[in-house]
């Protein structure tokens, strides 16, 4: 029978200061992106696609930056992390379902490759995010409360 992992054995796999690491990186990539999508997004008479398209980038992004200020609770740093898993995930899927009916249709490609890998390394950075989040030594998990109770 496996032993659930504790703070220590956590600690032990990814080092701590990873998902700030993580954080910092995607931050940048995502204020890149915000500035580069600004003056079309925050014009006069935006559409409420355009909107609902990119709008939640825009609030991952700042999930970035205050997890690489500050360290949140460990369950809005994980929501932090699913939620770019969300967003990512969803442009990455995105463009390689663009991908292959271009190439399924015959037709050359013409997808920046920087577009594909951002949103590569966006959603596989967004899951060792997540995966790399674990309580901090003082901080008690769902199932240290659950025992308390």
């Amino acid at each position: 029978m496996m032993s659930a992992t504790s703070v220590n054995d956590h600690d032990k796999l990814l080092p701590p200061w990873l998902p700030r690491l993580l954080a910092v990186l995607l931050a940048l990539g995502g204020c890149f992106w915000g500035l580069l999508l600004s003056p079309w997004i925050f014009r006069p008479g935006v559409s409420p696609a355009a909107i609902s398209g990119f709008g939640p980038g825009y609030l991952v992004t700042l999930g970035y930056i205050v997890r690489s200020v500050s360290t949140p609770p460990l369950i809005a740093r994980r929501l932090i992390w699913a939620g770019s898993i969300m967003v990512q995930g969803s442009w990455l899927v995105w463009i390689v379902w663009a991908i292959f009916e271009q190439v399924l249709a015959g037709h050359t490609l013409n997808e920046p490759v920087l577009f594909v890998a951002w949103w590569l390394f966006a959603t596989a950075t967004s899951v060792v995010g997540l995966l790399a989040e674990g309580p901090k030594q003082a901080e008690p998990d769902v199932r240290d409360r659950m025992r308390e109770v």
